[in-house]
């Protein structure tokens, strides 16, 4: 029993070993790509309609959105249903982000933190800021980036 243990481990050492790694990317290239993807992403926010933005998030069912530490949207429906309803309420949305950090995992996956100030104007008048940030990991899927999982937060005041 000893030996055929020894031998199965031995044999997944050797697979893991030889199997070829995908190194064939190019970080700079999908950077640019994912660049171009969040300025989309940006123009729509900015724009005010919930329409298009459904295509940035990935309908995989691992899908899901954190706001402030709590699962908010543990699927894409419940995610795009709640926006279509904010962007309904919207007069204006005027979105201004900071550097983007992006970290390139492989030839379909990235990591991304991207801060944000959104000033909202909803038609009853009400005017709101959201200073904050996101981070995000995303999946190239049938050629498009989208985002996988996400969490999003606002700056809270610390004691400093």
């Amino acid at each position: 029993m000893h030996q055929t243990i020894s031998i199965c481990i031995l044999s997944c050492l050797l697979f893991l070993a030889c199997s070829p790694a995908d190194n064939t990317y190019d970080a700079t290239v999908l950077e640019g790509e994912i660049h171009q993807r969040l300025s989309d992403f940006d123009h729509l926010l900015n724009a005010g309609n919930a329409g298009g933005l459904e295509d940035f998030y990935s309908d995989d069912s691992r899908f899901y959105w954190v706001e402030d530490g709590i699962i908010r949207y543990p699927d894409k429906q419940q995610l795009t249903t709640s926006m279509q309803q904010f962007y309904g309420m919207m007069k204006s949305a005027d979105i201004q982000v900071g550097e983007k950090r992006i970290d390139v995992l492989d030839a379909t996956t990235a990591m991304i933190y991207v801060p944000s100030r959104q000033d909202i104007e909803l038609n009853s008048g009400y005017q709101f800021s959201i200073d904050g940030a996101m981070s995000v990991l995303m999946k190239k899927e049938e050629g498009s980036w989208r985002f996988l999982m996400g969490h999003s937060s606002v700056k809270k005041p610390r004691g400093e």
